[in-house]
């Protein structure tokens, strides 16, 4: 239900809806603008001003001055504290959040932004100045030798050089090498740096020295080689490799390593030359005290006095041909043979007579530095651009100018460091600088060029041309903050607000619309707006979700997991469907009257879904705690940051219409190709291509908020964001990638934490860099010694536009299967590398994502400890073999042992128990077996004498008949313990009444083919063959089931072969073995004990069915000993 309408107005008005008021309102005016009061100037507000920055730790932004013509901002004074734009705010020192951002500030008034964000506009052709800079300054707190900086140059592998009143230092964008004490570098005062052809870097310095540094060294220069040891003015190279070199005195030029002079004061008998330049023919022209001429055949002829070049300040080379000349009434360009004056009336006189320095840059732009009232540039069309203490420089007395080969331009001052300008892609109003006190949560665009801003507790504000204004809500009351504004269908806008009434109004025609009555859930803070097509209004609160449809309220309870969830953002798909993303609860879809939840089953990860954006296409993109997910109408897709994504969760996605998704996060802003990420969802490639901005970009903020509406695309083109520093706006129309690829260096390689020599410390100023030559070549190897544990490799990417933006793979060829995603990270580490040779690459990405082809390479070899080269490791191998073979040679002496003193235990056992049989044949055949005899035939003669009766008769014959029954058992037994055939008859004959005696107890047919084998040998080992043979015909009869049996014995040239077998039923082997030795009798392992015991060989053949064959091998002569 809502309230009736009430009017809502802007403060201080009454009969206007939406009135401005004037608390917040500012107007620009030209000096040459009627009604403009230059005596103002010294009591505007400090928002409509330039701070004067402390000592450059601000970042700055600036806009374009036409010659003769300077803006000038004004705010009118404001009645309350509340109202008042406070001015203690302004030019507030800031801490940059990147590397190379080393300390920066903004100026960024209202209108200054409202100007340049309004108008949209493309870029000025080559050569105009963007509207805005940033510059970055990098003082001895950063590294810095000392402050003053009186020269730069950038050498071909890409480091900036800078020399100081300090020392000498090496710049890759994020740390200073500084030299100091090094052998060759006479003093620490450098004032000139100058690269010649062949890549040397030549050092001036204040008290005459000069040296040169080649191949990673310094070689300094006395009167030895003809210099003079005076302080060095200038220096010009020729494109044919000359070298020359400008004193107080005199003009040298550099030869064969020593020095020439070519041109003395002497020899003029006037002036003194203090400039010498080398123009586009290798003509070398010098400046002698305002006087240019020309060097022919070793004498200074004046140039023709028509045209006149008047008193000349300082002289260049043009980048593109000529001479630039700093006159005393302007700045003139020489080419061609003609004299043009560029900005006569556009530079202070101070401006062209106090510098010492000149530069074109590659636009065709001149910059001009003063000793005393900071930088200028001198546009072709003849404006000029003007950077001082005043507009964000630290000094206005600026040295040494220089323009790297990404276009940014580099200054070094008189006690101010290093800074570095370069046009802002974004344009941003910072919170301390405006009106917008609190954060902006939320961005709306109105029907005409107008924006609401909904802010944290500090209620709704409307931006429109160059006014802020603050908007009172009649209906509301304060103070209130406003989370989430999003358009209405019919008109106007839905805002959802919280504070001493929190719920939802409708903003149209000047009138507010507040729902105070419907779900209870409203009760709670709105976070998240999303009014459908069908004219649903769905409401996101941190309580759950509810939506209106035609003036009525629904509260959704059905889904138990979204009941009591804080509903984070909504959208809806090109389907009708609504997504709603919730805070902890992961992501879920409302489709055809059913909630559905989207979780990592489905592809997304993430519980908490901090951003939507839903596409005409069907496609659904959502920002999540673990990445970036995308719904392309089947399925989602999450990646994350090893696929190239920022750490931070993205806060609000925008569509650029360029095929770009911009992600606000909270570390900055990422422009992500839509394509780069559709093809890492295929499997095509690695990682997404990217670009991310910071605060060097010109953010008010890296960290984007987190309300409900932080990001907002404009009918225009332009995307806005709002950051918990202010408001940020870019045009991607107006972008250009940075086309050039970082510079990649490896520095140094460290061993366990020690730097590897000498390799590493040659490679430390250069090692085989990406751009192909270096100003110096050191060894491609670093070896590594023996034992070393952890290997470290530093190197950096040499990119100045965005240096803590710059992104690193790198893989050790030998070691890494792929490439190692390094992110930022400026060193590569490996622990523990075996001994071999490896070849490691880095390679580096801008801050745009183009990554350098090769990179930088360098080569490892880590030398093996002497227990990890071949020849030891061969050496404890054989060693290793040997001692097994000893220690088997002994084992096997040792089982052989043990298996003869077996075999001596078993034959005495053996030859014991067949003594002991013998005894007990013995005593049963002499004892026992005469005892029965004598039984037996005295019972015979009883019963043949008749004396006894009839009944005793009986008894006797019976006791006779048992007394020879047990007489043959004794004998039986007898002859079973000792067979009287091998003491009587010998081994040949025992072993066929063997076979017959088998034969004719069983019914066996039992045939023995028996070869003379007496007296081969032994006694013993005669009775155990006989005791193998006949355990072998026993098994027969006892387990075969055969009805056939055959003992072969053959004598052979030295052993005996002996055959057992039969044709029964046979076994399986393994089973038949434990069956048999399980039987009772000696069985087949009784038997190999005691063919082992004769040093004879045993196999056994047998299959079911098939019957089996006993094989015994015994040797004659071993046995017979």
């Amino acid at each position: 239900m809502c309230t009736p309408q009430s009017r809502f107005h802007t403060a201080g008005s009454t009969d206007q809806p939406f009135a401005l008021n004037n608390r917040r309102q500012c107007c620009r005016k030209a000096a040459d603008e009627p009604g403009f009061n230059p005596g103002l100037r010294s009591s505007i507000p400090v928002i409509a001003r330039a701070h004067a920055p402390r000592r450059g730790r601000e970042r700055t932004d600036f806009h374009s001055r036409s010659p003769g013509k300077s803006y000038h901002e004004c705010v009118p004074p404001t009645e309350t504290a509340r109202d008042t734009v406070h001015g203690s705010a302004a030019g507030k020192n800031c801490r940059g959040g990147g590397a190379a951002t080393k300390g920066s500030g903004r100026l960024s008034g209202v209108l200054a932004f409202l100007f340049v964000a309004q108008a949209g506009q493309p870029a000025d052709a080559a050569g105009r100045m963007p509207e805005h800079y940033s510059i970055d300054v990098w003082q001895v707190e950063d590294g810095l030798p000392e402050n003053t900086v009186t020269s730069i140059v950038q050498t071909p592998d890409g480091y900036l050089w800078v020399g100081t009143l300090g020392g000498l230092a090496r710049f890759d964008g994020v740390r200073f090498t500084t030299f100091a004490q090094v052998p060759g570098l006479g003093s620490q005062r450098v004032t000139q740096l100058h690269l010649d052809p062949a890549g040397g870097l030549w050092v001036g310095m204040e008290y005459g020295q000069l040296s040169r540094y080649h191949g990673g060294r310094f070689t300094g220069f006395s009167r030895d080689t003809g210099w003079p040891e005076q302080r060095a003015m200038t220096f010009a190279s020729t494109a044919g490799g000359a070298m020359f070199v400008s004193t107080s005195q005199a003009v040298y030029r550099f030869e064969d390593g020593r020095f020439h002079p070519v041109f003395t004061d002497a020899a003029a008998g006037v002036a003194v030359p203090t400039q010498v330049v080398a123009d586009e023919a290798d003509r070398i022209w010098i400046n002698r005290e305002g006087k240019v001429g020309v060097l022919e055949d070793g004498a200074w002829r004046p140039f023709p006095a028509n045209p006149p070049f008047g008193f000349t300040h300082r002289l260049t080379r043009g980048r593109h041909g000529g001479l630039w000349l700093s006159l005393h009434g302007g700045v003139g360009r020489w080419r061609d043979g003609r004299l043009t004056m560029v900005g006569e009336t556009a530079l202070p006189r101070a401006a062209l007579t106090d510098g010492q320095d000149l530069m074109e840059d590659s636009l065709g732009r001149l910059w001009l530095p003063s000793w005393k009232l900071g930088l200028y540039c001198l546009l072709p069309d003849g404006s000029v651009q003007h950077f001082s203490r005043g507009e964000g420089m630290p000094e206005d007395s600026v040295r040494a100018v220089l323009e790297d080969r990404e276009g940014n331009i580099w200054a070094g001052m008189n006690n101010g460091g290093l800074a570095r300008i370069r046009p802002q892609l974004f344009h941003s109003l910072e919170r301390s600088n405006s009106a917008l006190t609190n954060i902006v949560f939320a961005l709306a665009q109105e029907e005409g060029e107008g924006m609401l801003l909904g802010s944290r507790g500090n209620g709704l504000w409307r931006m429109e041309g160059n006014q802020i204004t603050y908007v009172t809500l009649e209906a509301v009351p304060e103070p209130f903050g406003v989370w989430t504004i999003i358009p209405s269908r019919a008109g106007g806008h839905w805002a959802g607000v919280y504070g001493l009434w929190s719920g939802v109004v409708r903003l149209h025609e000047g009138r507010v619309e507040r729902i105070e009555k419907g779900a209870a859930v409203l009760r709670d803070n709105v976070m998240a707006l999303c009014e459908a097509r069908d004219g649903t209004l769905w409401i996101g609160t941190q309580r759950g979700l509810c939506w209106r449809r035609d003036g009525v309220f629904y509260q959704h309870e059905t889904e138990e997991r979204l009941r009591s969830l804080a509903v984070r953002t909504l959208a809806e798909g090109a389907d009708g469907s609504i997504w709603l993303g919730t805070m902890g609860g992961g992501l879920f879809r409302h489709h055809d009257g059913r909630f559905t939840h989207v979780g990592p089953d489905d592809g997304l990860s993430g519980d908490w879904i901090t951003a939507l954006h839903a596409e005409t296409n069907g496609v659904v993109w959502a920002g999540t705690s673990a990445g970036l997910g995308r719904w392309n109408g089947f399925r989602w897709v999450t990646l994350s940051t090893q696929h190239g994504l920022p750490e931070a969760a993205a806060t609000t996605l925008l569509d650029d219409g360029l095929g770009h998704l911009w992600l606000g996060t909270g570390r900055g802003i990422v422009r992500l190709a839509k394509k780069s990420f559709e093809a890492v969802a295929a499997g095509d490639r690695r990682q997404v291509e990217s670009t991310a901005y910071s605060r060097s970009d010109g953010l008010a903020s890296i960290q984007v908020a987190g309300g409900g509406v932080p990001g907002l695309r404009t009918r225009d083109g332009r995307l806005w964001f709002a950051t918990i520093g202010g408001l940020s706006v870019v045009n991607p129309h107006e972008l250009t990638a940075n086309p050039v690829p970082p510079q990649v260096v490896i520095e140094e390689a460290r061993v366990d934490g020690v730097e590897a020599a000498p390799a590493a410390r040659k490679s430390k100023v250069g090692a085989r860099t990406s751009a192909g030559s270096s100003i110096e070549e050191p060894p491609p190897v670093v070896e590594v010694p023996p034992r070393g544990r952890q290997v470290e490799v530093h190197y950096t990417g040499l990119s100045f536009t965005a240096p803590e933006l710059v992104r690193f793979r790198y893989r050790l060829e030998g070691y890494d299967g792929q490439w190692q995603e390094a992110g930022t990270r400026r060193v590569a580490y490996y622990q523990g590398l075996p001994p071999g040779r490896y070849r490691f690459q880095v390679i580096a990405a801008n801050n745009d994502g183009v990554w350098s082809e090769e990179g930088a390479v360098l080569g490892l070899v880590v030398r093996a400890a002497i227990w990890q080269t071949a020849w030891f490791r061969a050496s404890i191998a054989g060693l290793l073999a040997g001692l097994a073979l000893l220690f088997y040679r002994l084992r096997i002496t040792q089982l052989e042992r043990q298996q003869a003193a077996q075999r001596e235990f078993s034959r005495r056992l053996i030859a014991s128990q067949e003594q002991e049989r013998k005894r007990i044949a013995a005593e049963l055949h002499d004892s026992l077996g005469q005892d029965l005899l004598v039984i037996k035939n005295r019972a015979a003669m009883a019963v043949q004498s008749g004396s006894a009766g009839k009944p005793e008769s009986g008894h006797l014959e019976e006791i006779s008949r048992v007394a020879a029954q047990a007489l043959e058992e004794v004998r039986e037994i007898s002859h079973n313990l000792r067979p009287y055939q091998l003491d009587r008859l010998g081994l040949t004959r025992a072993l066929r009444g063997l076979a017959g005696t088998i034969a004719a107890s069983t019914g066996l047919r039992c045939v023995a083919d028996v070869a003379p084998v007496d007296r081969l040998f032994a006694p013993e080992t005669e009775i155990n063959l006989y005791r193998v043979v006949q355990e072998g015909l026993n098994n027969i009869v006892k387990h075969a089931g055969a009805t056939e049996a055959r003992v072969t014995v053959e004598r052979l040239e030295s052993r005996i072969s002996v055959r057992i077998e039969d044709n029964g039923r046979g076994f399986d082997r393994e089973a038949g073995t434990e069956a048999t030795a399980r039987s009772g009798g000696m069985g087949l392992s009784g038997i190999a004990e005691r063919v082992c015991m004769l040093n004879g060989r045993l196999r056994v053949e047998s299959a079911p069915g098939r019957g089996t064959r006993l094989l015994i091998d015994v040797p004659v002569g071993e046995t017979a000993r």
